[in-house]
């Protein structure tokens, strides 16, 4: 549903405890909100997902929280089902195919060559050197590797054994890891210093996930640089988060 209510989010909230379980929400019925915007939501006894507008040290911030019962639910979705597919499809339709409550874009990988590509725990793509890579475990738990980490693709391939990787994305850079903000000063991919729209996704804990993104819209052209959208995956309490395609691609 979509509502100007918190009260309405906060029943949805409570009808949730088994599933939301020991879990601290981020989401709560006293965030100010952007002009009273919609919030949106959603639940079953698989799926809480929550998304809002909010203004975060200035910027124009959509922010989306997640909580799923199994990590199987948590999936990436490539067009044609196929690495290298020839046609591309909007997010929109993926998601619709995928009878998706919560998509996001990732990392247009078919129009870069960096980073590693694992789908469906087969390596795709494996350029070790310029760019951080974001993977997802079996568990729904995500993993990191820093550009020029690996020296040879069997490293790469035993990594995916070792942690049971079913996919990844590759953009970046890493935002937090381990709970603490990681500085990066140049980047090979999203122009980390200049003002863009941002797109991050961040795991607070296991099957809680944050998507946050920063937007050049609504009379907000400013967007935000790198550091900002760590700032704020930190200061929600990520304990990972990693930078996806921003730009229009962020767009929201």
């Amino acid at each position: 549903g979509e509502t100007t209510d918190p009260m309405e989010v906060q029943e949805v909230v409570d009808s949730a405890s088994e599933l939301i379980g020991d879990h601290e929400l981020r989401w709560n019925p006293d965030i100010e909100r952007i002009n009273n915007t919609k919030i949106s939501y959603y639940c079953d006894e698989t799926i809480l997902a929550i998304s809002w507008r909010q203004r975060i040290d200035g910027e124009y911030c959509n922010v989306s929280e997640v909580i799923i019962a199994d990590p199987s639910q948590l999936r990436r979705k490539l067009a044609g089902d196929t690495f290298g597919y020839p046609v591309q499809q909007p997010a929109t339709a993926l998601a619709a195919e995928s009878n998706a409550v919560f998509a996001l874009n990732a990392d247009y990988y078919k129009f870069r060559y960096n980073g590693i590509c694992v789908y469906q725990r087969q390596l795709y793509r494996c350029e070790m050197k310029t760019v951080d890579t974001c993977y997802f475990d079996e568990n729904g738990n995500m993993l990191f590797s820093r550009a020029g980490q690996f020296s040879s693709e069997d490293e790469v391939k035993k990594f995916i054994d070792d942690n049971n990787v079913l996919f990844s994305v590759s953009f970046g850079p890493i935002l937090v890891d381990n709970g603490e903000i990681c500085e990066t000063k140049t980047y090979p991919l999203g122009n980390i210093n200049e003002n863009y729209s941002r797109s991050s996704f961040g795991q607070i804990d296991e099957l809680h996930y944050l998507m946050v993104t920063i937007n050049r819209t609504g009379g907000h052209e400013e967007g935000g640089r790198i550091a900002n959208s760590a700032i704020i995956m930190h200061d929600f309490g990520c304990e990972k988060a990693y930078a996806l395609d921003g730009g229009q691609t962020a767009e929201h």
